[in-house]
């Protein structure tokens, strides 16, 4: 019934070939090794005090400090619990395999998946294997342990008490969740009420009392679970209260599944892998990493095998309905440069990308770190066993199994299987991988009003915020094609943005010649650590030569008939006013729901000769305006408009804001403003 990290190996086919995947690479100098497992080897037995294996992401507990544990090794052989300081300190708080007797591990072995924390400084975890469940009799099948800071172990549960049916469950693979009802829920991977051992999903007190909830393997076709079987990965607790999560087995195709599960356990099948491709599986198959909810609702992971023919993987959404949409399939560059196999499934960073890791291939075949656009841009950020040191052909690491996370000075921190400095070939390691500047613009789109030929018009901007971590530098401003010289850039970007800090490109509009003209803004700066990244602002407007009327032989002027208005003097037609807009949309980020974003502004102006009169200004939808326009713009003047988005609900809004004046002369004339943004969930 034990686990074998080999259940997830796909045979890979040597001639990998180059598909028409977005992918970027990062420079490879950003990963600092933190800890090289099996550093510590007391004589005379030279044994690896501080733990080896860990397969486990690392979690950032309440005083700053990281916790996680190795699967293997310690002072007991059984695995550690430790805490590292960000600055790279290692203290073994406790080796699992203390108590044993006679043989076994009472007090659990083999923490293979992490701790979580409840905020107190509590942490609560797994044990695969050890356990005591009954009075005369030692357990193999795992336990469920409470932790304190100082490394005090409480075992809360140990599985299989019915053995050797293992009703309960056994081989607690998968993370903890600690629901929002103060509940701890987990699974296993194999046991149950069912034949197949499928595995279970449990919830359990922080004072003991296990109830399961699920068990797999209740629907069977040709000894195939449809139901799913074999949960390696952790469940989230969705903002609906219900549990979300994945089988490696099982299903339809019998590829896994993405499941969710009602707390009194009520299951929903989401997603059958393998149902786009019986021989490829084009959609993914055997999910491995925990789900995680991304800040639109919807759910994100990753599968270990499937996608490409190559079959090493892909990353995906689901909604919480059950749509999937596959969002990258890795190996699709040459020889697998991207990497293969993510075992760990995805973390959402501050900027709103994804993070994660792969545990083989890449330019080095050891893994990778990447990070991944909800469009599906991938970007490798470091290529694993770049760095060599003595024997040690992996001193920087090898084999990343674990989720990365990020911590709160904004860097990614991970763990690698192997690899490192650490006992004779190295055994693991904990790494900070630095955090890269993203370079967030307010539009993409920059489109003038009709302009002289020969004349310049006010400039339009565009705000360029660096929303990630990191120091970001616009480098360059440029423009490209055919009409490249009717627009000139200018910046007031000349120092680094840290986080949180914006810049602003300006352009103006200058035709040389009638027509519909457009060209590309190039802004050149260093998004994702890439330097020399380049992002594109089309720019577009319309030069025109006005016309110019002939005077004509000079007529006697009559008198108007009775009741007649005239038009101006000597009957020449009225002075009017002109309106004008920098811009005709505009375009929100992200916003957290019931909250007011930062204005953003757009200039009315008037080209006429005449007083343009506004006689009111209305928006719709999830939007705010404000505007110093005073009912009126006079001849040759402009006033601002500033628009806030506030979302009331979550994903794409639209409105619009409509300005109701006398343009041209002409009594309640419209000019629109198309306003979208995206609401996040708080």
């Amino acid at each position: 019934m034990k686990t074998n990290r080999a259940l997830g190996a796909l045979a890979f086919l040597a001639a990998c070939f180059v598909s028409g995947a977005l992918t970027r690479t990062a420079k490879a100098q950003d990963l600092t090794t933190l800890w090289d497992y099996c550093s510590v080897r007391p004589a005379p037995l030279f044994y690896c005090a501080d733990g080896e294996g860990p397969y486990a992401s690392l979690i950032q507990g309440s005083d700053g400090n990281f916790y996680g544990t190795t699967y293997s090794a310690g002072s007991n052989g059984g695995g550690t619990f430790f805490r590292l300081t960000p600055g790279g300190t290692l203290t073994t708080l406790y080796s699992f395999c203390a108590i044993n007797t006679p043989l076994y591990c009472e007090d659990g072995s083999g923490p293979y998946s992490g701790v979580v924390e409840d905020g107190n400084g509590v942490f609560y975890g797994t044990t695969i294997s050890g356990g005591f469940y009954g009075p005369s009799s030692y357990g193999l099948y795992g336990t469920i342990y409470e932790m304190n800071s100082a490394g005090s172990l409480t075992t809360i549960y140990s599985f299989c008490p019915q053995h050797p049916d293992c009703t309960d469950g056994s081989d607690p693979q998968a993370p903890l969740t600690l629901g929002r009802d103060g509940f701890l829920y987990g699974s296993t991977l194999y046991g149950g009420s069912t034949t197949l051992n499928g595995g279970t999903i449990f919830r359990v007190g922080s004072q003991g009392g296990l109830t399961t909830i699920y068990t797999f393997c209740q629907q069977v076709s040709n000894a195939i679970c449809l139901d799913g079987s074999t949960p390696w990965g952790g469940m989230v607790m969705g903002t609906d209260g219900n549990l979300y999560g994945t089988t490696v087995n099982g299903g339809t195709y019998g590829m896994g599944v993405v499941f969710k599960l009602t707390t009194g356990g009520t299951m929903t099948t989401l997603h059958n892998f393998c149902s786009l491709g019986s021989n490829a599986c084009t959609d993914g198959a055997n999910p491995e990493g925990t789900l995680i909810q991304g800040s639109d609702g919807n759910f994100y992971g990753t599968t270990l095998n499937g996608g490409t023919p190559q079959g090493t993987g892909t990353a995906f959404m689901i909604t919480p309905g059950g749509t999937l949409t596959t969002i990258y399939r890795f190996c699709a560059l040459e020889s697998c440069a991207d990497g293969a196999n993510p075992f760990g499934g995805l973390v959402e960073g501050t900027d709103g990308n994804f993070y994660g890791t792969t545990g083989a291939y890449g330019v080095n075949y050891y893994g990778t770190a990447f990070q991944l656009t909800p469009g599906g841009t991938l970007t490798t950020l470091y290529n694993f066993c770049s760095i060599s040191s003595g024997d040690f052909l992996c001193a920087d690491g090898a084999d990343p199994h674990a989720a990365l996370i990020q911590g709160i000075d904004g860097n990614f921190y991970g763990t690698a299987s192997s690899g490192g400095t650490g006992g004779s070939e190295g055994q693991g390691t904990a790494f900070k991988l630095q955090a890269f500047p993203y370079g967030m613009l307010s539009s993409t789109s920059l489109e003038f009003p009709r302009q002289t030929v020969n004349s310049t018009s006010p400039v339009q901007t565009v705000t360029i915020t660096n929303t990630s971590v990191g120091s970001l530098s616009v480098s360059g401003l440029a423009t490209s094609g055919a009409n490249a010289a009717d627009f000139t850039p200018m910046s007031n970007c000349n120092s680094p943005l840290t986080t949180g800090q914006s810049c602003q490109v300006s352009v103006a509009f200058s035709p040389m010649s009638v027509g519909t003209l457009s060209a590309e803004l190039i802004i050149t700066d260093n998004s994702s650590g890439v330097s020399g990244n380049t992002q594109i602002v089309s720019l577009s407007g319309t030069g025109y030569e006005p016309t110019v009327n002939s005077p004509g032989p000079v007529v006697p002027v009559l008198p108007p008939p009775p009741g007649t208005v005239r038009t101006g003097s000597s009957g020449n037609p009225p002075a009017v006013p002109v309106a004008s807009l920098t811009s005709v949309s505009l375009d929100f980020t992200s916003q957290s729901l019931g909250t007011n974003s930062s204005a953003v502004s757009v200039k009315l102006g008037n080209t006429g000769k005449a007083s343009l009169v506004i006689s009111s200004m209305v928006t719709s939808g999830d939007f705010l305006q404000t505007n110093n326009c005073v009912g009126s713009v006079a001849a040759g003047g402009s006033c601002t408009i500033n628009v806030v988005f506030k979302p009331t609900a979550v994903g794409t809004r639209s409105g619009s804001l409509t300005i109701f004046d006398n343009n041209n002369g002409i009594a309640n004339s419209v000019q629109t403003i198309t306003l979208t943004g995206t609401g996040a969930a708080a």
